[in-house]
């Protein structure tokens, strides 16, 4: 992988197995991905209840990623399912690891236009392409489900862990009862953006959180990238598909 200062290109994820063509209006189109929401995960602890050593009753606690390892975990994601959408189209990745590139995402958005940070808006413009596909941090209320019950209180960003260490709960998938919970959560929006004027053309977001039962912090990890590869791709389906 090619690095540069600030910004670097990811030419070699893979598009994975056949692709069929569905009607899309943006057929044909060259398009740059960049994906800017893992430069930390943010453990949260539910008010009432402890998580233990790293987190604070009541309180969170950001933990930095080093090379924001699941924004290449977006992006491989959007490399399998854009070409299922649009079958013609070609694609190039772009990753940051400067610190202006996650801070304040928010206020790059304003009348319906995107305002890149110079640096960022340089590097896209160096790809040559006519659609520019944007993952940035969301930010909403916590709605924990397993597809039966919701819970939570406060609000998410980005990527992260729920966890309650005292409300019972029955895992949808084990059958297993616990007390306490822990929920990767994926609180992201895509934007569809034209590279020539910035117009954001569609946008689709992406809030989900999956509780399971207390389980060890690589299958915790393990679930949170299932979790980001299903929104995600749900997400480009939605604003790549026509209406």
């Amino acid at each position: 992988m090619h690095r540069r200062t600030l910004i670097s290109t990811l030419p070699a994820l893979a598009l994975g197995g056949p692709v069929s063509a569905v009607a899309a209006p943006e057929a044909g189109h060259r398009y740059v991905a960049l994906s800017l929401v893992s430069d930390q995960l943010v453990w949260i602890g539910a008010p009432g209840g402890e998580t233990g050593s790293h987190i604070v009753r009541g309180t969170s606690q950001a933990v930095p990623l080093p090379g924001a390892p699941f924004d290449r975990t977006v992006l491989e994601a959007l490399a399998g399912e854009v070409p299922r959408v649009d079958a013609q189209a070609r694609m190039t990745f772009l990753a940051s690891t400067a610190p202006e590139a996650y801070a304040r995402q928010d206020d790059w958005f304003s009348g319906g236009h995107v305002a890149l940070p110079a640096v960022l808006e340089t590097a896209v413009a160096r790809e040559d392409a006519s659609r520019l596909l944007l993952v940035t941090k969301a930010r909403g209320d916590a709605h924990v489900t397993d597809g039966h019950d919701s819970r939570g209180i406060g609000k998410l960003t980005g990527l992260g862990f729920y966890s309650n260490n005292h409300q019972p709960m029955v895992d949808a998938e084990s059958g297993a009862q616990s007390t306490g919970y822990v929920a990767p959560y994926v609180y992201v929006t895509l934007s569809l953006v034209d590279t020539q004027t910035f117009a954001v053309l569609r946008q689709s977001g992406a809030q989900a959180a999956k509780p399971y039962s207390p389980m060890p912090r690589q299958a915790l990890y393990d679930a949170l990238q299932l979790l980001i590869v299903r929104n995600i791709e749900r997400a480009a389906r939605d604003v790549l598909q026509a209406a």
